[in-house]
């Protein structure tokens, strides 16, 4: 377990302590020097959170052992690796140096390389009102449609699909019906948007800057959509929605009686949505997160949370809460990070030297946009304990291995394999379309990782799965 020793030697400073060497990192089985400008604080001296205390035994776990970290205690380290590789893309196209034509060109493209690299899923993000050209996808499931057509295996999906953007039995027609098309070949990420502009627009109820009311407005919707993937006839009341509207009247056709699953004293007071989802009881539906209070609300749902750019140290703590929640629920939960997803900004080239050359630059303006709202602001990007410093920037030094995976195909590979031991996080989330990055280097990145990193990935989860299958 060597991302097991190199998490307890992180976690072994004394709170508070300035750390001499900078925030350890790992290239090539070196140690190297990174950001200088933040302070360790150790688990060691943390009791556990107060929403926590207490809670442990109750969902099956055991109380972390006094002077051991709280979160070794909840959750034991695990050496499964990375088992899903996703390419997730927003159409980024900032000053809209190409036209919109060549954005749809370039992700046809970049779908059919994808599928032929080993790729699992190809995601789209839903964006509105890019007026700088960025969030340039103001409808996945027409995307994901064009998409599907182009190739046979790769699965494809939404992360997210903004639910309280849109009515919730659009939603899930739009779902059934792209399902059936594809064959079962769907995916579906919902959210709730952390732009006021885009979310206030279309439905001022769910305004983002209001959590208790945003979150409302999704769990209804997500209600609604549940309810017509998965029952013949439904019927809905709830505080933002009634299905159907009271007092719909249904004219009797002469040869025909009224179907009484549906129709009541010549009223409508149940629905049918038609066609049916492909998957039963539907595609499996994820949730985005960017905060450990989401990561409860996706176990409360039954979403597999799809976390941002968040710290492995920081995914794991998020994790272990995930899993108490689902065992309050009744799930025995014995692979929590197998549910999860991570977004991770990912490029590859030959050598660590020429990754930097033609990414940073690219990478660090893009994050230094990404990360100016008040979830995204440098604390996503800390490790449970430290503080930033006065001089801490989002620059490459201090994001690599935190939410930039970048390097040589054998630096990646070690990065992954740190992550999956250090989270168990099944799904990876790689954004490699980056804003500003030429297309043939997004095409060799695809391509170094599926001839070089995923099955290097995947060559170890055979060679535990036979070893179990011997024992």
């Amino acid at each position: 377990m060597v991302a097991a020793a190199r998490l307890a030697g992180r976690l072994s400073a004394p709170r508070g302590r300035r750390a001499v060497a900078g925030r350890a990192q790992i290239r090539r089985g070196r140690i190297g020097v990174a950001d200088k400008n933040i302070h360790i604080q150790s688990f060691l001296d943390i009791a556990p959170l107060p929403a926590m205390a207490g809670s442990l035994p109750a969902a099956g776990l055991r109380e972390p052992a006094p002077g051991s970290p709280l979160l070794l205690g909840i959750i034991p380290v695990r050496e499964d690796p990375i088992v899903r590789f996703v390419f997730n893309t927003t159409f980024e196209n900032p000053g809209f140096a190409q036209s919109y034509a060549q954005l749809l060109d370039n992700a046809r493209e970049q779908v059919r390389l994808s599928e032929q690299a080993g790729f699992d899923a190809f995601w789209l993000a839903e964006h509105h009102f890019g007026a700088n050209g960025r969030d340039n996808l103001p409808n996945p499931f027409l995307v994901a449609a064009d998409l599907g057509s182009r190739t046979t295996r790769i699965r494809l999906g939404t992360a997210v699909v903004i639910l309280p953007l849109w009515h919730p039995l659009r939603v899930a027609e739009n779902i059934a019906l792209l399902d059936q098309m594809l064959q079962g070949r769907l995916e579906i990420g919902f959210g709730r948007a952390s732009q006021p502009h885009e979310v206030v627009t279309f439905n001022p109820a769910a305004d983002p800057r209001r959590p208790e009311g945003s979150r409302a407005v999704f769990a209804e919707g997500l209600e609604v959509v549940r309810k017509a993937l998965t029952e013949d006839f439904f019927s809905h009341s709830g505080e933002y929605y009634e299905l159907p509207p009271p007092g719909v009247s249904w004219s009797s056709r002469k040869g025909f009686e009224d179907d009484p699953r549906w129709i009541r004293d010549g009223e409508v007071y149940r629905l049918r949505m038609v066609p049916g989802p492909w998957q039963k009881p539907h595609p499996p539906f994820w949730m985005a997160i960017s905060t450990e209070g989401s990561a409860e609300v996706a176990a409360e749902l039954d979403l597999k949370p799809v976390a941002w750019r968040q710290t492995a140290r920081k995914l794991r703590e998020w994790i272990a809460k995930y899993q108490i929640v689902r065992r309050r629920g009744g799930d025995p939960c014995p692979n929590p990070g197998g549910d999860w997803g991570v977004l991770r900004q990912v490029y590859v080239a030959p050598t660590m030297e020429e990754a930097r050359r033609d990414y940073e630059a690219l990478f660090v303006n893009m994050m230094r946009y990404r990360a100016a709202d008040p979830w995204r602001a440098i604390q996503a990007f800390l490790d449970p304990g430290e503080v930033a410093g006065p001089d801490t920037s989002l620059d490459w030094d201090f994001l690599w291995n935190r939410c930039l995976i970048a390097g040589s195909p054998r630096d990646v590979v070690e990065q992954l394999q740190e992550l999956g031991e250090v989270t168990g996080v099944g799904t990876l989330a790689a954004s490699i379309a980056h804003e500003g990055l030429a297309q043939d280097k997004v095409l060799r990145c695809v391509e170094l990782l599926g001839e070089h990193v995923i099955p290097e990935l995947r060559k170890g989860e055979s060679e535990r799965a036979m070893a179990a299958g011997a024992g």
